[in-house]
């Protein structure tokens, strides 16, 4: 008898595992990074990303974030060490950012969108299209930002072969960037006047340069993978992945 009860017992417990499992939590609204690895940064002039590819069934797309940072400093190398050099708040925010980019969380993340509208971080977007069908899942992008002057940063694909101009965002028409929306160093973006919700909502302004001195400007740019809850029909995001600082080219 004690043996059958053992054995009724043992049943019951798979039982109840299997209605665990079936649940829900194999379907659990997770999605992965986009590997460290599969970033490549030249100097301040490129960024090479290998997208992977996506067998979740909550992933919809790819989008990148970015701010643009006003600098005294006129450098072609930029690590993670140098950042308070370059700008206090591109410090402050790498640092708050920072957390969230942890791998080992493996929970549905819905507050990754909230975090970098905090910051003022905003979506990358490309003239004249959608980004988001150009960062395909499995393809290989390159963020391409020219020291020619008056060259627009590009989006291009692995062959060269350019999508089109990066645009900055105008945060779905909150404000208006000047003077235009191109990611190009000019006196009308990296002023500190200009640096305002309505204008360039986009510009961390840099109260450390004396007038007299050079304006440079430098973007930092983040990836993250973006999908559907379907039970709660809400956005949820992988932790974040730092792509790196490019250099804006002068106008």
């Amino acid at each position: 008898m004690k043996k059958k009860a053992r054995f009724a017992v043992f049943i019951f417990a798979l039982v109840i595992a299997a209605g665990i499992v079936s649940c829900g939590l194999e379907d659990y609204p997770y999605l992965p990074s986009v590997p460290e690895n599969n970033i490549t940064v030249q100097s301040v002039n490129r960024a090479t990303i290998r997208l992977p590819n996506i067998s979740s069934s909550y992933f919809t797309h790819f989008t990148i974030f970015y701010r643009i940072y006003i600098s005294g400093e006129n450098t072609d190398q930029i690590t993670t060490t140098d950042l308070s050099r370059v700008n206090t708040s591109l410090a402050a925010d790498y640092n708050g950012i920072y957390p969230s980019t942890d791998i080992t969380n493996t929970s549905a993340n819905t507050a990754i969108g909230s975090l970098f509208r905090n910051r003022r971080y905003y979506e990358l977007q490309i003239e004249g299209g959608d980004i988001r069908n150009l960062l395909s899942a499995g393809s290989t992008v390159e963020i391409i930002f020219p020291t020619i002057t008056g060259e627009k940063p590009t989006l291009n694909d692995v062959n060269g072969n350019v999508y089109g101009s990066l645009y900055r965002s105008n945060g779905e028409g909150i404000f208006d960037p000047v003077p235009d929306r191109y990611f190009l160093n000019s006196p009308d973006l990296n002023a500190s006047a200009n640096t305002i919700e309505t204008k360039n909502a986009d510009v961390a302004n840099n109260t450390s340069i004396v007038a007299s001195s050079s304006r440079y400007t430098y973007v930092s740019l983040y990836i993250v993978l973006v999908g559907l809850d379907t039970q709660t029909l809400t956005s949820i995001y992988s932790q974040p992945t730092f792509i790196g600082i490019l250099k804006l080219p002068e106008k």
